[in-house]
Order: structure tokens, then C-alpha cells, then sequence
């Protein structure tokens, strides 16, 4: 009997979807260093006003939308400048400018936010320093894990293959490079 020249079955073939597969859609560098900016946002907003013991605010509520208001501008700032784009070049010095003049912006925009809309509300005093301190720390954070990770992503990139037409030399040369 001779072995079968049909493939495996597909139901043989494992179907969970690897870790590699996933990381070499755009989304998912997106999706990485968006979740990483809103927990790091999050945590330490939350650990710096809690180490100031910011009692100003009125309700938890308030806390958490002075909050969703910073994340929101800087988040929006961060996409601005490709923060969020696969193919940035995060380890460069341009970016590093784009990076701090852009959170440099989010904290100008959501401090213009914030304190305009706590002078019409008596009870609501922001902490201007908790802000202030919380986007100081965020920059070198933020860029710090930026870099680390664009070493994985440029890893990444480089296992994918290429489709040369073409022919001569310069077709061999570029296949060989």
C-alpha cells in the first residue's frame, strides 16, 4: 500500500492562532502600545494622587473623569505624531522630539480642558500638581517601553518574506541582500 499523496486533514492542523501570527498585523502594535499608554496612564495618575493624598475632589467620580479627559488628549496626541504606527521609528531622535512635544501639548490642552471646566463647578479642584507630576513620569515611561518593544516589532519584520520579479543582476542582488 502506498502512502497517500493528499495533505493532512485540516481538522489535524492546530487552529489556535500563534503568537506570531498575531504580532505581524498592524493593529496589533497598535493595540499593544495603546493598551500599555492607558495602563500606564491609568496606575499611575492613580498612584501619584494617592501619594500627594489628593483630597480635593468631590467624588470619585470627578477623580476618574479628570482623568478619562487627560487620557483621552494624550492619547489623541500620541496618534498625531505615530505613536500608534507600526512602521515609526520610535528609537530616533525625530520621534523622541514628536514624543515630548506631544505630551508636552496633551498636558498643555488637557490642563486648558480641565481647569476651565472646574472654575464653573465651586466643588471641583483638581489637583494641578498631581497633573503636572503624572505627565513629567508618563514621558520617559512611555518612551522607555516604545523602545523596548520596536526591537521585537523590527524582529518581526524582518522574518517576513519577500516576492522578487524581475530578472538580471539587480534581481539577484536584491534577493541575496
Amino acid at each position: 500500500m502506498e502512502p497517500s499523496v493528499w495533505p493532512e486533514p485540516l481538522a489535524a492542523v492546530d487552529k489556535r492562532p500563534s503568537f506570531s501570527k498575531i504580532r505581524s498585523h498592524d493593529w496589533s502594535t497598535a493595540l499593544l502600545y495603546i493598551t500599555c499608554d492607558i495602563v500606564c496612564w491609568v496606575v499611575l495618575y492613580g498612584f501619584v494622587g494617592y501619594a500627594r493624598r489628593d483630597a480635593f475632589f468631590v467624588s470619585p467620580f470627578e477623580f476618574m473623569m479628570v482623568d478619562f479627559v487627560a487620557l483621552g488628549v494624550l492619547l489623541q496626541a500620541l496618534y498625531i505624531v505615530g505613536g500608534y504606527n507600526r512602521n515609526t521609528e520610535t528609537r530616533s531622535l525625530t520621534y523622541t522630539a514628536e514624543h515630548i512635544l506631544a505630551i508636552a501639548g496633551a498636558a498643555a490642552v488637557s490642563s486648558l480642558l480641565i481647569y476651565s471646566a472646574a472654575t464653573f463647578d465651586a466643588g471641583m479642584k483638581p489637583s494641578r500638581g498631581v497633573l503636572l507630576l503624572s505627565f513629567i513620569v508618563f514621558l520617559p515611561l512611555s518612551l522607555l517601553y516604545r523602545r523596548g518593544f520596536r526591537y521585537e516589532i523590527a524582529a518581526c519584520s524582518a522574518e517576513q518574506a519577500f516576492l522578487v520579479v524581475g530578472s538580471g543582476e539587480l534581481a539577484s542582488r536584491f534577493y541575496q541582500a
